[in-house]
C-alpha cells in the first residue's frame, strides 16, 4: 500500500496542521509509531528536528529520529537502517534542488522508493511535499539571491504525474504558477498553508487544518488554461485528478 501526505505548508510549533500531523500518524496503524525526520532541505537545521522531536513525538507520541545528510554524513548503511527503522518518514522544508540532487547523489531517492513499496507513511511540507510529485514549482534559487529569484522546475521523485506547487496563497505563487502551467505537460497541483492532499494507492482527497486554505488544479489543454478548486470529502479516484 502506497501512503503519502504532501503539505502545502504551516509550522510545527503552535500545531498549525494538527488535524493533519494526527491523520499523518493514524495512517501508520500504530499506537507509537517510528517516525523518521529527514531535514535535507533546511541543511540538517537542528531547530528544525527539534521541533519535530517536540511535535512528532512529545505531542503526538511517535518515537522519533532523524536523518542529517549535510552536517554530517553518515555511511549508507546506516541511512539504510534508518529507514528500514521507520513506520513513518516526514520531510522537512527548504532548498528543494539541492536536497532532490544530494538524495540521489547519496542513493536515499531509491530508499524512498523502497519505504513507499512496503508501506511506510511518507510526508512532508513545501519541499517536503514537493518531492513525491514529478516535479516541484520551486522558489529554491532565492537562498542564492533572495532579492530578485525565478522560480523553477525541479525534478522529484516522480510517483505522481503532476507539477506541485506549495504556499501558494500565502506566498503569492498561485498567479505566476497558473502561468507556468502553460507549458507543462501534466496537470498542475497548487495547495497553500494548512492543506494537503493524502494519496492512498489510487485514492486522493484534500486534508486541512483551516477551512478556508486553498487547494487547486491547474491545466492546459489545446493552448488553454483551466483551473480547479480542490474541496475536501471522500477520497476519489487519482486518474481523474491527473487527467487533463
Amino acid at each position: 500500500m502506497s501512503r503519502i501526505v504532501a503539505l502545502g505548508g504551516g509550522g510545527m510549533v503552535e500545531g498549525e496542521n494538527l488535524p493533519i500531523d494526527e491523520r499523518i500518524v493514524a495512517l501508520t496503524g500504530k499506537d507509537r509509531p517510528r517516525a523518521l525526520f529527514v531535514g535535507t532541505a533546511s541543511g540538517d537545521d537542528p531547530e528544525k528536528a527539534a521541533e519535530f522531536q517536540r511535535h512528532y513525538g512529545e505531542r503526538l507520541g511517535c518515537h522519533t529520529d532523524t536523518l542529517t545528510t549535510l552536517r554530517d554524513r553518515p555511511t549508507a548503511d546506516a541511512i539504510a537502517h534508518k529507514f528500514a527503522w521507520a513506520d513513518l518518514i516526514y520531510v522537512g522544508g527548504g532548498n528543494s534542488l539541492r536536497m532532490l540532487k544530494l538524495w540521489r547523489r547519496l542513493g536515499i531517492d531509491q530508499l524512498f522508493h523502497a519505504a513507499r513499496d512496503r508501506g511506510c507513511v511518507l510526508a512532508g511540507l513545501s519541499a517536503g511535499g514537493l518531492c513525491w510529485f514529478r516535479y516541484g514549482y520551486s522558489a529554491s534559487r532565492r537562498y542564492n539571491n533572495p532579492d530578485d529569484f525565478p522560480y523553477i522546475r525541479v525534478r522529484a521523485l516522480g510517483y505522481f504525474n503532476a507539477v506541485f506547487c506549495a504556499h501558494a496563497v500565502i506566498e503569492e505563487r498561485l498567479e505566476p504558477f497558473r502561468e507556468f502551467m502553460r507549458g507543462q505537460t501534466c496537470v498542475g497541483l497548487a495547495l497553500d498553508d494548512h492543506c494537503a492532499i493524502e494519496i492512498i494507492d489510487d485514492r486522493w482527497r484534500i486534508l486541512r487544518s483551516r477551512e478556508d486554505a486553498h487547494a487547486e488544479r491547474i491545466w492546459q489543454r489545446r493552448g488553454q488554461l483551466f483551473n480547479e478548486v480542490l474541496t475536501g470529502g471522500n477520497p476519489r479516484p487519482l486518474a481523474e485528478l491527473l487527467r487533463r
